[in-house]
C-alpha cells in the first residue's frame, strides 16, 4: 500500500510555500536539487491518482531545476522524472509529446555515467522505439534504437542486461509480425551482443530465421536454437522451437525427442498454448513415416481423447482396425488422413 494522496498533500503544501520560478537561478544549489526531488516524488504520486495534467506540470519543473553539468545523482532525478513524464503523455495517447519528452533524457546522461542514469535513457529509447514501430515508422525506431548500445555493455550488472535485451527483443517480435525480418533480427543481434545468456533474445532470433523459409539458413536458426536451449534447458517453448527447425531439415529423429521433450515437461499448459501447432506438427511427422512414434507420444501424454480424429487417424496408418465410429468422427478422421497424405506429397 502507498500513500500516494499524503504525497500529493505534501506536494501541494511544498506548492504554497516556494517560487519555484525562483529557485530555478537561486544559487544555493542543495534547494534547487530537494526542489526538484519534491517535484518528481509529487508528479509520481499524482500519475498514481490518475491526475495526468498535474502530474505533467510536476514533473516539468525538474529539467528546469537539474542542469546538463550537475553531478550524476541530481542528473539522475532529471532523467527519471522525463522518462516518468514521458510515460504519461504515452497514456494520454500524446504519442508526439511522449517521444519529445523522452528525447529530453539524453542531453543529462554520459556514456561513463553510473548505469542507475545509463538505464533511464535507455528505457526512454525502448519506449521510443516502441511507439515509433506501432506507429508504423520502424526506420526511425531502429535508428534510435542503435544508440543503445553505446550505453549498455557487457560489463553493467546482469539485471539490467537481461533487461534491455528482452525489452529490445519484444520489440523485434513485433517487427516480425509486421514482416519486417531484417529490422527484427538487428535487435535480436542487438540482444544477445548485449546478454549472450538470453536465451529468449536467441529462441526469436531461431523464429524469425526459420519463418522465413530460407533453407540456406536453416543451420544459422538450428544453431540459434540450440544456444537458446543450452541457456534453458527445461524450457519446452525452447525445445519445440529446435524441434521446428529440425524437423524442417528432415532431421525426425532427434526432432521427435525433442518434441517428446515438449509434450512431457509442457503439460497441459503447452498442450492448449500449441494444439493447432501439434496437430500439424503429428501429421507431418506421420507423413515422414513416423506413425508409431506419433502414436507413443500421444498415448504417453495423455492426448488420445482430446485429440481423438488424429489419434485414430494415426493408428489407421499404422494398418490397425479402428472400430465404427459415429459419423461426424469418421469425418474428422478421414480429413486427418488425407491431410497426412497430402504432406506426403
Amino acid at each position: 500500500w502507498k500513500r500516494y494522496d499524503d504525497v500529493v498533500s505534501i506536494y501541494d503544501q511544498f506548492l504554497t510555500h516556494v517560487n519555484i520560478e525562483n529557485t530555478i537561478s537561486d544559487p544555493f544549489l542543495d534547494m534547487r536539487y530537494h526542489i526538484a526531488q519534491i517535484c518528481r516524488l509529487g508528479g509520481n504520486a499524482l500519475s498514481e491518482l490518475e491526475r495526468k495534467y498535474d502530474a505533467i506540470a510536476a514533473y516539468q519543473n525538474v529539467p528546469e531545476l537539474i542542469h546538463r553539468d550537475d553531478p550524476a545523482d541530481w542528473r539522475k532525478i532529471s532523467t527519471s522524472a522525463c522518462r516518468s513524464m514521458g510515460q504519461v503523455f504515452m497514456e494520454m495517447k500524446q504519442y508526439d509529446n511522449a517521444i519529445t519528452t523522452w528525447k529530453q533524457v539524453f542531453p543529462y546522461v554520459r556514456k561513463d555515467d553510473p548505469i542507475n542514469i545509463r538505464i533511464e535513457l535507455v528505457g526512454s529509447l525502448l519506449s521510443q522505439g516502441y511507439v515509433l514501430i506501432a506507429k508504423k515508422q520502424s526506420k526511425d525506431a531502429i535508428s534510435e534504437l542503435r544508440k543503445i548500445s553505446h550505453y549498455i555493455n557487457q560489463e553493467d550488472p546482469q539485471k539490467e542486461r537481461t533487461s534491455v535485451a528482452l525489452g529490445l527483443s519484444s520489440a523485434g517480435v513485433v517487427l516480425k509480425t509486421f514482416g519486417q525480418y531484417a529490422d527484427g533480427e538487428e535487435l535480436f543481434r542487438m540482444a544477445v551482443r548485449i546478454d549472450p545468456a538470453s536465451a529468449l533474445s536467441w529462441y526469436f532470433w531461431a523464429d524469425i530465421v526459420l519463418e522465413q523459409g530460407d533453407s540456406s539458413r536453416l543451420g544459422e536458426a538450428e544453431r540459434y536454437a540450440r544456444l537458446a536451449l543450452e541457456l534453458s534447458a527445461d524450457d519446452p517453448g525452447l525445445s519445440y522451437i529446435l524441434f521446428r527447425v529440425l524437423s524442417t531439415r528432415g532431421s525426425w529423429g532427434e526432432a521427435l525427442d525433442r518434441l517428446e521433450h515438449c509434450v512431457r515437461e509442457g503439460g497441459a499448459e503447452f498442450w492448449n498454448w500449441r494444439r493447432s501447432d501439434l496437430i500439424n506438427d503429428f501429421i507431418r511427422a506421420a507423413a515422414a513415416g513416423h506413425a508409431q512414434r506419433v502414436k507413443q507420444t500421444m498415448a504417453e501424454a495423455g492426448l488420445t481423447e482430446s485429440m481423438e480424429p488424429l489419434w485414430r487417424a494415426v493408428r489407421a496408418e499404422l494398418g490397425e482396425e479402428v472400430e465404427a465410429l459415429p459419423a461426424e468422427i469418421a469425418d474428422a478422421v478421414a480429413d486427418v488422413r488425407r491431410r497426412i497424405a497430402a504432406a506426403r506429397g
